[in-house]
């Protein structure tokens, strides 16, 4: 099967603690949004790590609704995840605070971050699940979406650079710069635009998502 093919495969479905077992390993244990600096350091990685992210996943979902979305290859129980994004109000992303352009806007939902593991195209799964992040938020009128980026002049450790994408990621989708920083600017994409294109883009992700759940199997072990 060519690359091409399989990276078609991939499918996109919301981020239920069902499928929290399917989100890639370095995201089941990465605590760098979820956390503040001094309370993730403190519970480090490992099992303990997997539990809070789980319990984390639990309490958003519980109070606010789906909270991510999951890219998987595979079907049933060869079924794997290769990609994820998360998102909540910012209130719940303890981390959220202490980057400098903070705070996020009130009436904007935050996106943390995409990641897509090695051996996929990053930018072809990483839209993907974006743009299926923000036709579901839409959808729950939610006015805006904002997300830090991270300039390639950051001097960021190994975490922040794998935890928080590059500015282009974002503004390749139609976020603008709501906050000025050299290293970790603030974006914004308002869900009430009306460019011609990015309304185009969600409403394709909307009709897809709704495809998706009417013709997809389900997952083993997924919810009905």
């Amino acid at each position: 099967m060519s690359r091409e093919l399989y990276e078609q495969q991939i499918r996109i479905v919301p981020l239920t603690l069902e499928r929290s077992s399917l989100l890639p390993k370095h995201a089941q244990q990465c605590l760098f949004w979820e956390f503040d600096s001094q309370i993730g350091s403190q519970i480090g990685g490992g099992p303990d790590a997997r539990f809070e992210k789980e319990a984390w996943l639990s309490s958003v979902l519980l109070q606010w609704g789906t909270c991510g979305q999951l890219a998987i290859a595979g079907e049933d129980e060869g079924a794997r995840g290769v990609g994820q994004i998360c998102y909540a109000p910012p209130s719940m992303v303890s981390r959220a605070g202490e980057f400098p352009t903070a705070p996020v806007s009130p009436d904007a939902v935050l996106v943390t971050y995409a990641g897509v593991d090695d051996g996929h195209d990053f930018e072809d799964v990483a839209q993907r699940l974006l743009l299926a992040s923000i036709a579901d938020l839409a959808r729950r009128g939610v006015r805006a979406v904002e997300a830090f980026g991270r300039e390639e002049a950051a001097d960021a450790d190994g975490a922040t650079r794998r935890c928080v994408n590059q500015t282009d990621f974002f503004k390749n989708a139609g976020f603008t710069v709501a906050a000025e920083h050299h290293h970790y600017p603030r974006l914004r994409l308002e869900l009430g635009g009306t460019g011609l294109l990015w309304r185009a883009s969600v409403e394709e992700a909307l009709a897809k998502l709704v495809e998706d759940a009417r013709m997809r199997p389900l997952l083993v072990g997924s919810p009905s």
